[in-house]
């Protein structure tokens, strides 16, 4: 893969005529001169979380495979011999990872701490699920209409929480965590410290993502809404920029981002389109398809980091 390339002459956005060639802009060793890269992944991407300067990568047989952005080394991080790993969230130090089973749909599901490769929790589950950190080293696994917060120190359940509907998505904020449902439509807020939910909020759509800053959620529902929990009420996009978005995330300095088909959109906490970034040509013809990839993990330091399913895309904002 390489370094950045350091001719101060190379193109700002060369053309290329395959997504498995590396398009970089000149090093000068400050990440601002980066305007658009494409780092190819000798495998396939199943999901990725944004860490620091590291991507962890859920590659599969693989395991659990780290890229860092500045020098592109890739190392394994952890492998599972005989399983799959098809997702990966990385938080506060810790490794979140499921992995497949070779037989049947069972899932296995550990915690690992980075710094000293240790495995926290390690457990077989029936069906798919996802993990959030919580407070006092503990964590939560929701599935469904079910959270059951987890000691790792233990292996015990401290408790277990019902939501009114199965997650579409989660924000962790300090004890809290944001819990979007669809069917019915809501949002509930889980004291992870108490193992209760502490105030729902029923919706006229069915959101399948949620951001929280302060009092004001971002929701993904197809298009996009911003809820107040001080007034409960539910404000859309006067005018949506596109019919249909894939992603929601909170980024640096409060803002929220939102990926579509044409490009990345910026929102402040009062629902104001502060920047859009349309996707260059390039890109687009490069092969990136966001409905069928992860897309949109993260924002290193003003750069849009996104993933397809064979590529690292690192995009200027």
């Amino acid at each position: 893969m390489g370094k950045l390339p350091a001719s101060p002459t190379a193109p700002q956005h060369p053309e290329v005529s395959t997504p498995r060639q590396v398009r970089l802009a000149p090093d000068t060793g400050n990440s601002s001169a980066l305007q658009q890269a494409l780092i190819p992944f000798d495998g396939e991407i199943h999901g990725a979380s944004l860490h620091g300067d590291t991507i962890y990568v859920a590659a599969g047989e693989k395991g659990l495979v780290g890229i860092n952005l500045r020098s592109q080394q890739v190392h394994v991080v952890k492998a599972y011999p005989g399983k799959s790993v098809v997702s990966a969230r990385v938080e506060d130090g810790k490794a979140y990872i499921h992995a497949t089973l070779p037989a049947g749909k069972n899932r296995h599901f550990s915690v690992v701490e980075l710094n000293s490769n240790k495995v926290l929790y390690s457990q077989d589950l029936d069906g798919w699920s996802s993990a959030s950190p919580a407070p006092n080293g503990r964590f939560a696994i929701f599935r469904k209409e079910v959270i059951t917060i987890i000691d790792p120190n233990t292996g015990k359940i401290v408790h277990t929480v019902a939501t009114p509907g199965p997650s579409s998505g989660g924000h962790r904020v300090g004890d809290l965590l944001y819990v979007s449902h669809a069917y019915p439509g809501g949002i509930a807020i889980v004291d992870l410290n108490k193992g209760e939910v502490t105030r729902h909020f029923k919706l006229s759509v069915w959101p399948r993502g949620i951001q929280v800053v302060g009092d004001t959620a971002c929701l993904l529902y197809g298009g996009i809404g911003f809820f107040d929990f001080n007034k409960g009420t539910l404000s859309p996009l006067a005018t949506q920029p596109e019919d249909h978005f894939f992603r929601i995330l909170l980024g640096p300095n409060d803002l929220f981002y939102a990926t579509g088909r044409k490009g990345i959109y910026q929102f402040d906490d009062k629902g104001q389109l502060l920047h859009t970034t349309a996707y260059p040509k390039p890109f687009i013809d490069g092969g990136f398809n966001l409905s069928a990839t992860p897309g949109l993990i993260g924002i290193w330091e003003d750069h849009a980091v996104l993933v397809s399913k064979h590529a690292v895309h690192v995009l200027k904002l």
